[in-house]
């Protein structure tokens, strides 16, 4: 942990503008009604960080984000969210990434996105900003950037905690490797490892050299593993009326990384993730929004 950061949690990948669509039925129906209309901020990294300042996390996002031009909202609502923007790279000719997500009558989802913009970190960022973080948070958007950036972080004593759910090319399993703290979805930690359930997957995953591996399941809970015990631990889900689980897992991801970066241990962090990604659950379209939220019904 780095005793002098100027941040407790960066994160560079995924910021989006999300517009959801709740349906009166069910996405099997093959046709709905719409019921209502909304806009949220979404994306990976965006609603994590989101998640850790609401924590009171001393937040950046650094890498590419739309200039004000494309991305005026988007800018402004990490803003008022607290999240520090003075490291990020603001391109005039991007956009932000614009997902157009179903809701159904049950909570289930369909998430239609464009991604077809600059996205994760430059390969050319300055390491001098992720090395005066206490947590550095990826995803898997630009891998390249992203491998250099963890490489220098953890060189520099700086925990990373890494947000992927599918591989972009070689850099994004040497990312794996080098981060200290992995927390993938069952199903990805299934294709990467072959293992069949998921305390199977911890073990597969597991090295020396990690700090933590989890492994999450929705309402099944999660799996984790730690230096302290080669035992693999279980944290049930929350009991709660789900209502969406847009942004769960990135609430999970945002929760862990604050309280990582408070000192807490890892069943700590587990449960503060656990609760958030709970909390997040209760919500139409994911975590509750401060701004930039329209409602048409």
């Amino acid at each position: 942990m780095n005793p002098d950061a100027r941040w407790d949690v960066v994160g560079s990948g995924a910021a989006a503008v999300d517009d959801l669509l709740f349906l009166a039925s069910a996405l099997t129906a093959g046709k709905g009604r719409v019921v209502r209309r909304e806009q949220r901020i979404g994306g990976n990294i965006a609603t994590a960080l989101i998640i850790a300042a609401r924590a009171g996390a001393r937040t950046a996002f650094t890498g590419y984000l739309p200039g004000a031009a494309s991305g005026s909202h988007l800018l402004a609502a990490l803003r008022e969210e607290g999240i520090d923007l003075s490291t990020a790279r603001l391109e005039a000719d991007t956009h932000p990434i614009r997902s157009t997500i179903l809701v159904d009558a049950t909570g289930e989802r369909f998430i239609a996105f464009d991604d077809d913009t600059a996205i994760g970190m430059p390969e050319d960022a300055d390491l001098h900003v992720v090395r005066q973080a206490r947590v550095l948070l990826l995803d898997a958007y630009g891998a390249p950037g992203g491998l250099r950036a963890a490489t220098a972080a953890r060189r520099g004593g700086v925990d990373v905690v890494v947000d992927i759910e599918q591989v972009r090319g070689p850099q994004t399993r040497q990312l794996l490797d080098v981060a200290n703290h992995l927390i993938l979805p069952l199903a990805f930690a299934r294709t990467l490892t072959g293992a069949a359930t998921a305390m199977e997957a911890v073990n597969a995953l597991w090295r020396e050299d990690k700090t933590a591996v989890v492994v999450t399941s929705g309402d099944n809970g999660s799996w984790y593993r730690s230096p302290a015990s080669p035992r693999v631990e279980h944290r049930p889900a929350e009991l709660v009326a789900v209502v969406d689980t847009t942004g769960c897992g990135d609430a999970f991801h945002g929760a862990y990384a604050a309280a990582l970066a408070g000192g807490m241990d890892l069943p700590a962090c587990i449960e503060a993730a656990t609760l958030a990604a709970a909390e997040c659950a209760t919500h139409a379209g994911g975590i509750a929004p401060r701004t930039m939220s329209t409602s048409t019904t």
